[in-house]
């Protein structure tokens, strides 16, 4: 009885206490279906923190960014009482250049990685519905005007490349205790089906 109130106890503490964290489950929602990266709703340079809404300003920690080889721009944004999806966020690494988009969101080690995974997802076609990660798969399909598309999953990730430029990622990174999701334009050459 005492081990089950005692527990009880710690399940309303973290509820209250998430429930006082800045929420950035809205900036970063498009994510979920086909790893969508809303270039809008995210800061992509350090002084894009400043327009941000008080509520998520308030509750970075600290930022720094540093430019890529292909002069891109990568920002890490260290968080502190923040929450993405229910569970407690602690980073997110935010990569861009043109046609490029990659967002990687570092959690906490509470943070139940198993209930995060099923929400990231990619629709394939009637027959297979939706990809994700979780079991391999590995199969193309080809469009009505010649487009082909290639899926792919595996234990941490899923990727979908099309012919006519489109590429997705979503991957699981175990030892970061991370989710990432990149968008490009460029890499349609990648596909590997039969033409």
């Amino acid at each position: 009885m005492k081990k089950s109130l005692i527990l009880l106890i710690i399940s309303a503490f973290s509820s209250v206490c998430y429930a006082d964290a800045a929420d950035w489950t809205p900036l970063l929602e498009s994510m979920k279906k086909g790893c969508s990266v809303d270039s809008e709703a995210l800061p992509y340079g350090k002084s894009d923190i400043g327009r941000l809404p008080a509520k998520y300003r308030a509750s970075v920690a600290r930022s720094h960014s540093r430019q890529t080889a292909s002069d891109g721009e990568v920002l890490t944004i260290e968080l502190k009482n923040s929450v993405a999806f229910g569970q407690p966020l602690s980073a997110l690494v935010i990569e861009s250049n043109e046609g490029y988009g990659h967002v990687k969101m570092k959690f906490a080690r509470n943070a139940d990685m198993s209930k995060l995974i099923p929400l990231f997802t990619t629709p394939t076609d009637k027959r297979r519905g939706m990809l994700a990660a979780g079991r391999a798969q590995n199969f193309c399909v080809k469009g009505a005007n010649g487009t082909l598309k290639q899926y792919q999953s595996s234990r941490h990730h899923w990727r979908t490349v099309s012919s006519d430029g489109p590429w997705q990622e979503f991957r699981y990174h175990p030892k970061e205790h991370a989710l990432s999701c990149l968008s490009s334009d460029y890499y349609g050459d990648e596909v590997e089906c039969t033409r």
